[in-house]
């Protein structure tokens, strides 16, 4: 998995739609892990309102997880990572080291990282390979379900061409054994399914504060 490969879109933030170069997830965590986001990050961090961070992360690099694109649109996907990126919002410091260390131990788990603004965390699960964005909205459904995280996680992050931003993290966790979810696409129901493995049922995410993002 440490190479599979998706866009990178450096200069112009949320607003460049244009891909500048290829990544694969090692060379993605490397910059995340590096100095190389480390001052805008922190500052990001240090702003008091959600707006101001708002307005700053959107000049933030960022990552199409899902796989290559010529443009970041849904219809501009040229081939699948094999990656669904999860958002988890609005958690304390406590929660997030307590959800952190739940979900690494989950064996589809790629990497998770802090979000720019601190409070969140990125979750890369290897998936079957897609281009098509109604079964990639399907499996998020089924992987936030599994991972007993649907609440949680940010549903604006569900469509195939969604962004990630960089961020700052040299904590973060990556497993270079990640095995990929053993689902067929047909099988999901369009919302919620059955937990199909006893190990990640139990997995219990803690009571969450509300917060910024």
């Amino acid at each position: 998995m440490l190479h599979s490969n998706f866009s990178f879109y450096g200069g112009g933030g949320i607003f460049n739609k244009y891909p500048t170069r290829e990544l694969d997830v090692k060379e993605a965590i490397d910059l995340i892990k590096s100095d190389r986001y480390k001052s805008q990050i922190t500052f990001l961090r240090s702003l008091k309102t959600k707006d101001e961070r708002d307005a700053l992360k959107e000049k933030l690099d960022y990552f199409t997880f899902a796989g290559i694109f010529k443009i970041r649109k849904n219809e501009g996907i040229i081939s699948s990572s094999g990656i669904i990126c999860i958002d988890i919002d609005h958690l304390s410091s406590e929660q997030l080291n307590i959800v952190k260390e739940k979900i690494s131990q989950i064996p589809n788990t790629i990497f998770i990282f802090k979000s720019p603004s601190g409070d969140g965390l990125k979750v890369g699960i290897s998936i079957p390979k897609t281009l098509h964005n109604e079964q990639f909205k399907k499996t998020w459904n089924h992987v936030t379900k599994i991972y007993d995280i649907k609440q949680q996680a940010d549903e604006n992050t569900k469509d195939i061409s969604r962004a990630c931003f960089v961020s700052y993290d040299p904590e973060l966790f990556i497993n270079v054994n990640a095995v990929c979810l053993d689902i067929k696409f047909d099988d999901i129901p369009e919302e919620t399914i059955e937990d199909v493995n006893e190990e990640i049922s139990q997995i219990i995410i803690p009571e969450w504060n509300e917060g910024n993002r």
